[in-house]
């Protein structure tokens, strides 16, 4: 943690003391935050979750608020990755379920629906590696502005265990 603040520390003076420098009048549009809080949850066996909430701010019109999550083996002390959970080819089911999810949540029927609210409006459907393992299911977090606008927030998409029991490990 030391070495993060002094880090950031001196990343955010070398950049901002000469722009401060040459416009002390607005000197409150260099005010900068940066909170980290942090979490972990274990509701499957031999696997616990690290989660990080993230909340930054470096000037603009809002704050940047980004959910991070990691799932690790505690036997192993691995990072689980999407390859560790689904059997080769579940990349395409997996994109149609999420698809699937985001329609029934803003209420729409389909992908060309979902691109008009402005979700996915790039056509790069993917899956995210930022999930969080629950008994369950698992839910894919998308940060804000990460598929949609900013005024959509953080996007979750909920899939059940019986929904991708066909592709599971």
């Amino acid at each position: 943690v030391d070495s993060f603040i002094h880090r950031c520390m001196t990343e955010y003076r070398s950049f901002y003391t000469p722009l401060y420098r040459a416009d002390r009048e607005n000197a409150p549009t260099y005010n900068c935050s940066f909170q980290l809080r942090t979490k972990t949850q274990s509701h499957r066996k031999k696997i616990l979750t690290y989660i990080a909430d993230l909340s930054m701010y470096h000037g603009g019109a809002h704050i940047v608020k980004q959910t991070l999550a990691k799932n690790f083996d505690t036997e192993s002390g691995k990072v689980l990755t999407l390859p560790d959970l689904f059997i080769d080819g579940y990349e395409s089911s997996m994109k149609e379920l999420i698809i699937r999810k985001l329609a029934e949540k803003y209420q729409v029927k389909d992908l060309k629906s979902l691109k008009q609210l402005g979700i996915f409006t790039d056509e790069n459907i993917y899956i995210p590696d930022n999930f969080i393992l629950d008994r369950s299911k698992i839910t894919f977090i998308y940060c804000e502005s990460e598929i949609a606008p900013y005024e959509m927030g953080e996007i979750r998409v909920d899939i059940d265990n019986d929904e991708m029991d066909s592709f599971l490990k």
